[in-house]
This record gives C-alpha cells, sequence and structure tokens, in this order.
C-alpha cells in the first residue's frame, strides 16, 4: 500500500491539472499491483515483470492524458529532445 501512495502521490504532484482524482482499490489476490488511466492499463506488476519504474509510469500516464506535456529530466530517458 506504501508504493501505490507513493505512486499515487508522484501522479499527482506531476499531473496536477490533468488527473482529476486518483482512486486506490486494494486486491482481494495477493501479488495484484496494476494501474489503470480510465480503462487503459498503464502498469501491470506481472507484465512489466515487477519492475516499478516511476519514469516509465509517468510516461504513459502522460501519453493518454496529456501528451504534450514535458516530464523534464524523464524526457531524456524517453529519448525526446
Amino acid at each position: 500500500m506504501m508504493r501505490a501512495s507513493w505512486i499515487g502521490q508522484e501522479l499527482i504532484q506531476t499531473f496536477e491539472d490533468q488527473l482529476p482524482q486518483i482512486t486506490l482499490s486494494p486486491s482481494s489476490e495477493a501479488g495484484i499491483f496494476k494501474i489503470y488511466c480510465d480503462t487503459h492499463l498503464i502498469w501491470d506488476r506481472k507484465i512489466d515483470q515487477n519492475a516499478l519504474d516511476i519514469k516509465v509510469i509517468k510516461q504513459r500516464v502522460r501519453d493518454q492524458i496529456a501528451p504534450d506535456k514535458e516530464l523534464g529530466h524523464t524526457e531524456n530517458a524517453r529519448g525526446d529532445t
């Protein structure tokens, strides 16, 4: 739950004008950790091999809700200039 809270806080800070809300929902099954933007799957622990990478998560959220938004130093990791 601490990771989910931390990711939520990071997303709220980065996308404060674009995200109307963030919801955390516990799973009845252990090990489930997914991030959705509306119905679009952004990140899934099983698919992404448990590699929790906040830069990748922010880029994927940005691509869904604000494709023109610059993410500062994260842009260089994506290959943008």
